[in-house]
């Protein structure tokens, strides 16, 4: 009864369990299932994550060029804009170019420039408040939303460094 327990029919499109190869009715290991709904889920749940992460990312990145406008054309501050400009805008492509990422360690390594990146930005702001070219309510909004983009990001490293899924690349995944 332990063995059957374990053991359930399936579709075909599932893999096959290779010792029960020559059987007629197609029975399947519950751990075989149990793979292939686990990584296809992984993909649903990755993809949907990476989505967020990603819009999340084009919004602040969009913030930030306006961010850019504001403080070149008004403060006449060009240097800490352009400074800004770069590493804010820098979040979103990393995480990107990560989502297209060939090996789970590029996917990695891409969302850690990523990571850096909100560090970096996360400095100029500061800066910008401490000398008064933005003030405080700009600087809690931006902040936050960077903040929010760290975590994210930091999360999304941590979850891809314990899997041992590859990540989805939508031109060679076909799910």
């Amino acid at each position: 009864l332990q063995a059957a327990a374990h053991r359930i029919c399936a579709p075909p499109h599932l893999h096959r369990h290779p010792r029960r190869e020559e059987r007629r009715s197609e029975v399947y290991d519950i751990d075989d299932i149990l793979g292939v709904m686990s990584y296809k889920l992984w993909v649903i749940l990755g993809d949907m994550k990476e989505s967020i992460l990603k819009e999340k990312a084009m919004d602040f990145a969009i913030r930030i060029v306006n961010l850019y406008h504001f403080l070149n054309d008004k403060k006449q501050e060009k240097v800490m804009a352009k400074q800004i400009l770069r590493s804010g805008t820098s979040i979103g492509a990393n995480i990107s170019e990560g989502i297209y990422a060939e090996s789970t360690a590029d996917f990695i390594h891409k969302h850690a420039i990523a990571q850096k990146e909100c560090a970096e930005t996360l400095y100029w702001l500061e800066l910008l408040k401490r000398t008064q070219y933005i003030d405080p309510k700009q600087y809690d909004s931006l902040y936050q939303d960077c903040n929010e983009l760290h975590k994210m990001i930091t999360s999304t490293i941590i979850t891809s460094k314990k899997s041992h899924h590859p990540p989805h690349n939508p031109i060679t995944h076909n799910s």
